[in-house]
């Protein structure tokens, strides 16, 4: 992006090379050789717009700007080195947000990555690659049931996930998880590389303590053993990750007995759950023949 020569009575026209968003509430004006596309940002039409002179632009809402892909704009790419590139264009496809949680993949997708794959063939490759290996995604859990009144699901549950070959491209992922038996399970095989994933770097697992504490058998407080019994297998993940334990339900303040126990099951699941595991030492599912919540 460059600024021209152009003299407006606002302030001095910004020459569009690139794709561009424009932030709500913004005016500014703007100059292009060619026809700009303008898109609201989760809308699918786009308005066309071409001018010889200075455009202004006052927008109420988000918007992108996506300018035609010039010879010019090739061959100043071309002569630009490698690691410059892959700055430029991460600073256009990553994203702030957890993709498939507060960050929906539709709208990513559309905003942070179709533009780049309608320029050129090597434009459009690094983008993928910086946009699935850079970014983080969530993998939901989903149930046929509906909840249970301490927010917990009975019966079985599924995972939502970019499938193969998308699943082995990604890095980073985010699962949040009831951590009762079925999500256990789910979690073994996703550690054993069932549903891809294979070139993980970092796993955050989230889940909340006291829905937890709360599903135990015993449900108000759990007995010794409850966690044993219920979580009889281990995971074993080759990639580093973290075990991110949330306590935001119920909105009151905790005994020092409830405070205990969350400690306690808080120590059990660290055990249970095992990050950056060199491969040979061992699978996820092993069946533990013993073991107490200390």
């Amino acid at each position: 992006m460059a600024t021209s020569d152009y003299e407006t009575p606002n302030q001095t026209a910004l020459v569009i090379y690139w794709p561009m968003n424009i932030a709500a509430n913004t005016s500014l004006w703007l100059s292009c050789n060619g026809p700009l596309e303008i898109k609201s940002v989760g809308v699918t039409e786009r308005l066309l717009v071409q001018s010889s002179s200075p455009i202004l632009i006052n927008t109420k809402s988000c918007i992108d700007i996506v300018p035609p892909l010039t010879s010019g704009f090739v061959k100043g790419w071309h002569k630009l080195p490698d690691e410059l590139k892959l700055q430029v264009l991460e600073h256009n496809v990553l994203v702030s947000g957890l993709i498939g949680g507060s960050a929906q993949p539709d709208q990513v997708k559309e905003k942070h990555l179709f533009p780049y794959l309608r320029m050129t063939p090597e434009i459009a490759a690094l983008a993928k690659e910086i946009f699935y290996t850079k970014n983080a995604f969530a993998i939901n859990r989903t149930s046929g049931f509906p909840h249970s009144p301490f927010g917990l699901d009975d019966g079985p549950c599924y995972l939502s996930y970019p499938k193969r070959p998308l699943s082995d491209q990604l890095r980073f992922v985010t699962f949040a998880t009831s951590m009762h038996q079925a999500d256990f399970d789910l979690l073994a095989r996703l550690a054993n590389g069932e549903f891809g994933f294979r070139n993980l770097q970092h796993v955050t697992i989230l889940y909340n303590i006291y829905r937890l504490l709360y599903s135990l058998p015993s449900l108000r407080m759990p007995y010794e053993g409850d966690l044993a019994g219920l979580l009889h297998i281990d995971v074993r993940f080759r990639a580093q990750g973290t075990l991110v334990s949330r306590r935001d339900v119920l909105f009151r303040e905790r005994s020092e007995r409830e405070l205990y126990f969350a400690e306690r099951i808080e120590k059990f699941l660290k055990s249970r759950i095992v990050f950056g595991v060199e491969t040979g030492a061992g699978e996820s599912g092993r069946h533990l023949s013993e073991g107490r919540c200390a």
